[in-house]
């Protein structure tokens, strides 16, 4: 189970992934550790989302219908969003990290990815501290994959 300590409060976040049950998953979880949580089911409602709104850190998805992660980042950057972006995606490829720096993603995370992991992340990429130094670690936080 995910701790009380709000680690990520005050962070907003977007959540932008075509499957409904793992934008819900990362709302409540992330939303357990404090954090203001956005969804966008596409890039297109990314992009428009991140027109109107500036996030702490968006995770993208980079297979989605309609307009993927690499189409919208392109288009967001374009808008002239400097906000963090990271890339989420079930698969790694060669020059991946070059192709998602070119297109404008600050970094990447391979799903599936544990709870504690992903928070980490959202901390290093918003130049916050580490959970392992703010949050006492449990066996069942660390076991949650997503």
């Amino acid at each position: 189970m995910v701790t009380d300590d709000k680690v990520l409060e005050s962070l907003k976040i977007l959540v932008v992934e075509d499957a409904e049950d793992i934008r819900v998953l990362f709302s409540r979880l992330l939303g357990r550790y404090g954090a203001s949580v956005s969804t966008a089911k596409d890039g297109e409602e990314a992009v428009e989302k991140m027109a109107a709104t500036t996030y702490d850190i968006a995770l993208m998805d980079l297979e989605m219908p309609n307009v993927d992660g690499m189409e919208a980042v392109i288009q967001i950057r374009k808008d002239g969003y400097d906000g963090k972006i990271v890339a989420l995606s079930g698969h790694a490829w060669d020059n991946l990290e070059d192709a998602l720096t070119t297109a404008g993603f600050d970094g990447y995370l391979v799903k599936p990815i544990a709870l504690d992991d992903l928070v980490q992340k959202i901390l290093f990429y918003c130049g916050r501290q580490e959970i392992s130094s703010a949050t006492p670690r449990s066996e069942s936080s660390a076991s949650y994959s997503i």
